[in-house]
């Protein structure tokens, strides 16, 4: 199966002389921020500058980064490029036959940065870790058998959070460090798929993602296959938050999860007086760092360029946004207001990130 998506990608293959310079990361962790934002964001080149300069630094992160970016950001916005991404990562014989690693790499930034994106799996995973609104989802599938878990998922008469839940805890994959789920059935758990409608690729690609990422959002774009199947595929362009660099790096990867990004937050706090008045009203104050950082992840970090559109009744970015604060100790009503005045405050922002690079 997946020999013909490594077919399908060959033909996409850029030449060597779009090969560009590597971009000069202070560290991986900043590249691979860059790497994620970049394709989010639909901006090829910085994406590629940004694998290029991974490649000797962390080469096997950067496969796994990719193929995490496949299933979280683009989904079923593209299944074909996710099925293609697993393929090339999969085989690295192939990559060399092909012109070697950075000639793939950089095919593979093109591909998702310019494709359509779907974070929906980010989202519902998380709905189905921790929204209180999906507690009769997670006593549903907890309560079975594997067996039935199985069934659940090719149970087209229920609710989508219930055949997502049931999906997760039929895989056996856990969300480190959590223990919750138990033993799996991954092979039964991939016929269920395909039983289900998903495509046969996504289903393909599902296999590696277990093995290579091993993090259950990985799950969710095959049983979305199967939900959409038959549905038309409509996107919209997205403006995105406008990019400001230091030093050729966008201030948007000194995120919540950098040294760095989290000293710029907990002074933002600090100095932004229309970001305080909101967190006083809505966030328990040991809990501010946490809500801001998560308002610059769904303000800016998160937001992508070509979206797909749901025809679905769910919101699964609104879900998402809820779970994500409510799994941070944050009440979920604290989620938009939080969102909203950061994205309002982001130039403050890069200014207090600005000084912080330059001291």
């Amino acid at each position: 199966m997946l020999d013909l998506y490594r077919n399908s990608l060959s033909s996409f293959l850029v030449s060597l002389d779009e090969i560009m310079e590597p971009l000069a990361l202070p560290d991986k962790w900043i590249g691979l921020s860059v790497l994620q934002k970049a394709i989010r964001r639909g901006d090829t080149a910085k994406a590629a500058g940004a694998a290029l300069a991974l490649l000797p630094l962390d080469r096997s992160g950067l496969w796994r980064r990719l193929l995490t970016i496949a299933f979280e950001d683009v989904g079923i916005g593209d299944e074909n490029a996710v099925a293609m991404c697993a393929a090339a990562v999969e085989h690295s014989a192939w990559r060399a036959e092909m012109g070697g690693d950075a000639r793939v790499a950089v095919t593979l930034c093109k591909l998702l940065a310019e494709g359509v994106k779907d974070r929906s799996a980010d989202h519902l995973i998380c709905a189905a870790r921790s929204h209180p609104a999906w507690e009769d989802a997670r006593e549903a599938a907890g309560n079975r058998s594997l067996t039935d878990r199985l069934r659940m998922v090719e149970d087209a008469s229920l609710p989508i959070g219930d055949r997502i839940t049931a999906a997760w805890f039929a895989s056996g994959v856990e969300w480190y460090p959590e223990r919750r789920v138990g033993a799996g059935d991954l092979d039964g758990l991939m016929d269920a798929f395909e039983s289900a409608g998903a495509a046969p690729g996504i289903v393909a690609a599902t296999r590696i993602g277990i093995r290579r990422v091993g993090h259950p959002v990985v799950l969710v774009p095959a049983m979305l296959s199967a939900v959409t199947n038959g549905e038309p595929h409509r996107w919209e362009a997205r403006s995105v938050p406008q990019e400001t660099c230091v030093n050729g790096l966008p201030l948007h990867a000194y995120d919540q999860f950098t040294r760095l990004g989290k000293a710029a937050i907990a002074r933002f706090v600090r100095q932004n007086n229309a970001v305080r008045t909101v967190l006083e009203r809505f966030v328990p104050d040991r809990r501010w760092e946490a809500a801001t950082g998560l308002g610059v992840f769904f303000a800016e970090g998160s937001q992508v360029a070509k979206r797909r559109l749901w025809c679905n009744a769910i919101n699964p970015e609104h879900l998402g946004r809820e779970a994500d604060f409510e799994s941070q100790g944050v009440d979920m009503s604290a989620a938009d207001p939080a969102i909203n005045v950061v994205g309002e405050n982001l130039q403050d922002l890069n200014r207090i990130r600005t000084e912080l690079l330059r001291h």
